[in-house]
């Protein structure tokens, strides 16, 4: 009691400080401005926001300008992001992705994490000499792949719903898993044991991953949707989503903390098994994705860059070193030979996609120097040879991804100029818009772009969407427009007997092929005619869903029924305006999008649908319900042209499914 009094006597004598208190205010509200400022000249400067951020907490930081109070405070504050980075990760993850792109995501995410991280690992041993346990530590610090940066670069370029952008989402959530398995393995190495415990912790992750992966599918969608859900108020249910989301976090952390895993995989699974739920993804969005973001800065500038010493930076070993680690990206670069199709493009957007070292890279090297795995030098040139990589691989990515758009729009413009009205009667090759729904299938984007390959095909353009949620329904869309590299005829208003015979048979040859590689799914195939002048005639053929394709006639064609609409050239104008400034409404003002359809529309006529006018839609919708195209994001090949289109369209479907929503 006598000590207690004398401490609150020594408190009450301890004058209070205003202005040191007001000065470690205004440093630390300088510190946060600075980490703001610098990350968006750095974005400005087509570099990532975190290399500005890791700069300022590198000057900043106690090893040179020590401006920054209660630095222990931030760099706590840096771990809570990292808390909430993994529970956004876990969110992230799209299991039907996995599926969909199939032995490919498993190759580029395993063999694009392990074979880096031996060349690491081979170089910290002989070119560094260093011991085994911190060569292990350099080389997983290899082993990992920049998954935001990627995407936002991808997603700038209009690229992540295309295969070689869903090919990365895919393989990305592979690597992750990795990258949790080596965390828990640097902890294990850290703490030291048995062999034990080193095994075990990965057999419980196994399993943990297994037994989530379960209940994000068929436990947690149908108590929120089905049971609890429909009894909340709908002004709380955000509330209580993200309520049940932190609780599975404070759950799950010491459960695998406990267990000799790292707590990071908590998070992670806590994330990971809400990740079919639509409520989580959107109260997620809403509510805590701004404040993870900010917080990441924390991460950045102070977690990372208050360790380093700038001295280093100046000194010719460490950046000798750090090239000599930079040379383990050749291992990540190779990943490009996965790419499908296999072209020049392709394979230098997946290479460079998954050349950058990130988030994880900083996690593996932070854990390894304090669990005194690696020494001062080694880590700086670490970062180094990381920071490099980050500001090489998005650039090189951006350019190479100018390049593939400024080709695929030179093709549309082809198809525009091929079926224009000034080249009616010359002979063209012919354009189809291509659209599947189907269920999730293992490796069905190989087996659709194989099949393409195989029935001569070009792809003009390539998109696919799915909603996280509902999974295992049949609601995965594929938009293709295609070029048939071997039937040609002449453009005409209407096909004459033997032409329309030829592109009946060709139609009915590529649907046949795409129900052989995608099963039970329901497929259109239109005639693309994007000229400018062409009247619109629109043929529809049906397959009836009872009916197994290729059954019926001695022929060999499927039974059918056709029936034939003449649009007025007005009425198809019309609509074709009604594109146009629903184009431009959703460039200028984009919450008036349905209703410029609704003024503009000629009365009587339907609602102008992509298929039907010519433009590429590179926007989630569903290709099966001409009402989606409210839903649009507006981008299209041509947003200026005043032009009708000519379709020739057929249709297959073998379900009787009702279409869904996308």
């Amino acid at each position: 009691m006598e000590m207690q009094l004398s401490q609150l006597g020594e408190a009450a004598d301890h004058e209070y400080d205003e202005q040191e208190d007001f000065q470690r205010l205004y440093s630390f509200l300088l510190f946060i401005a600075a980490l703001w400022i610098a990350g968006k000249l750095f974005a400005r400067a087509g570099m990532p926001a975190l290399v500005g951020e890791i700069t300022i907490g590198i000057l900043a930081g106690p090893h040179f300008g020590n401006l920054v109070p209660e630095s222990e405070a931030l760099m706590l504050e840096g771990e809570l992001a990292l808390v909430l980075l993994m529970i956004e990760a876990g969110l992230h993850v799209d299991m039907e992705m996995i599926q969909i792109v199939g032995l490919r995501a498993l190759a580029v995410g395993l063999i694009g994490s392990f074979l880096p991280m031996g060349l690491g690992m081979l170089v910290a041993s002989f070119a560094l000499g260093l011991d085994p346990m911190a060569a292990f530590a350099i080389g997983a610090a290899m082993a990992t792949m920049s998954t935001g940066i990627a995407l936002n670069v991808m997603k700038a370029g209009g690229m992540l719903n295309q295969p070689t952008g869903q090919l990365v989402l895919a393989a990305a959530t592979v690597n992750e898993l990795v990258c949790i398995g080596l965390i828990t393995e640097i902890d294990a190495i850290v703490a030291g044991g048995p062999w034990q415990s080193y095994v075990l912790p990965l057999v419980i992750m196994l399993l943990l991953v297994g037994f989530m992966s379960f209940v994000a599918v068929k436990l947690v969608p149908c108590l929120l949707d089905k049971v609890i859900l429909p009894r909340i108020a709908k002004g709380n249910r955000e509330n209580l989503v993200l309520g049940m989301l932190l609780v599975a976090t404070a759950v799950y952390m010491p459960l695998c903390k406990y267990t000799g895993s790292s707590a990071l995989l908590g998070a992670f699974l806590a994330g990971f098994c809400f990740c079919t739920d639509e409520h989580v993804h959107h109260t997620w969005n809403r509510q805590v994705k701004r404040i993870a973001t900010f917080l990441m800065r924390f991460f950045f500038a102070c977690s990372i860059g208050f360790t380093i010493p700038v001295e280093d930076f100046g000194d010719r070993e460490v950046w000798g070193t750090a090239l000599a680690l930079f040379g383990c990206i050749l291992g990540k670069l190779a990943m490009g030979i996965f790419a499908l199709p296999l072209t020049k493009n392709e394979f230098l957007t997946l290479s460079f996609a998954w050349g950058s070292w990130g988030e994880f890279s900083f996690i593996l090297a932070l854990r390894a120097v304090r669990g005194n795995l690696l020494e001062g030098r080694n880590y700086s040139s670490l970062v180094l040879a990381v920071l490099i990589s980050i500001i090489i691989c998005p650039t090189a990515l951006r350019c190479v991804l100018t390049r593939s758009a400024r080709e695929a729009n030179a093709c549309i413009e082809l198809a525009k100029h091929e079926t224009d009205v000034c080249e009616e009667g010359k002979v063209h090759n012919v354009y189809y818009c291509l659209q599947t729904r189907s269920c999730a299938q293992w490796g069905q984007q190989g087996a659709l772009l194989s099949v393409l390959g195989e029935v001569d095909c070009k792809i003009v353009d390539f998109r696919s969407f799915h909603p996280f949620h509902h999974v295992g329904t049949q609601h995965i869309v594929n938009e293709l427009y295609l070029k048939d590299m071997r039937l040609q005829l002449a453009l005409a208003d209407q096909l004459d007997p033997t032409d329309q015979h030829k592109l009946d048979g060709r139609t009915a040859e590529i649907l046949s092929e795409i129900l052989r590689a995608l099963h039970d799914a329901e497929v259109k195939i239109f005639r693309w005619q994007p000229g400018c002048g062409t009247v619109d005639l629109i043929q529809e053929v049906h397959h009836p869903g009872n009916v197994p394709c290729m059954a019926g006639d001695p022929s060999g064609e499927p039974p059918v029924h056709s029936i034939r609409r003449d649009g007025s050239f007005h009425e198809q104008l019309a609509a074709q305006r009604a594109h146009v400034a629903m184009e431009r409404s959703m460039r200028w003002h984009q919450t008036e999008a349905t209703r410029a359809l609704d003024d503009y529309c000629y009365p009587g006529t339907p609602r102008a649908h992509h298929e039907l006018d010519g433009y590429v839609h590179t926007g989630a919708h569903d290709a099966f319900d001409l009402s989606s195209v409210n839903g649009s994001d507006g981008r299209g090949a041509d947003t200026g042209s005043d032009s009708a289109s000519r379709t020739s369209s057929t249709s297959f479907s073998n379900t009787d499914d009702e279409p869904s929503q996308v």
